[in-house]
């Protein structure tokens, strides 16, 4: 097998998936969202997350965000607390990856899902929204 070259990775088309989640969430619920349908025989290669940005209300505890090839986990839940228990915003961003931070398998899309992991509370309005690099391969 050969190897690609780290210049032949960057010249492949990059697209970028914006997504926008706004609902309320009780403690215990769980949500999926496709962020870039499945590509028929390619994987989503996701290069960048530009920005990820939860914010939300009421409780204590968190929100957690997990990215998915179809319904298999392909990242760690990465988790945003507030507390104290008021309004509580968090960012993250990554560095850009040639050879992609995660990738789904064939003909899978890529998902995000949200967990209202708080111990406490009732209906909280939750904001998820973001956008990332990505390539099919």
């Amino acid at each position: 097998m050969v190897a690609e070259a780290i210049s032949d990775k960057t010249a492949k088309e990059t697209k970028t998936a914006i997504f926008t989640y706004t609902n309320n969430l009780s403690p215990g619920d769980t949500v999926t969202a496709e962020l870039v349908e499945a590509v028929p025989g390619k994987k989503i290669v996701v290069t960048n997350l530009n920005h990820i940005h939860v914010s939300f209300s009421l409780g204590y505890g968190s929100l957690a965000v997990e990215f998915k090839s179809g319904s298999t986990a392909l990242t760690g839940k990465l988790t945003f607390s507030n507390i104290p228990a008021n309004a509580y915003e968090m960012t993250t961003n990554t560095g850009y990856m040639p050879d992609g931070h995660f990738w789904t398998e064939k003909d899978e899309a890529l998902n995000l899902t949200i967990t209202d992991a708080r111990s406490s509370g009732v209906n909280a309005t939750t904001w998820v929204n973001g956008w990332i690099n990505y390539y099919e391969e």
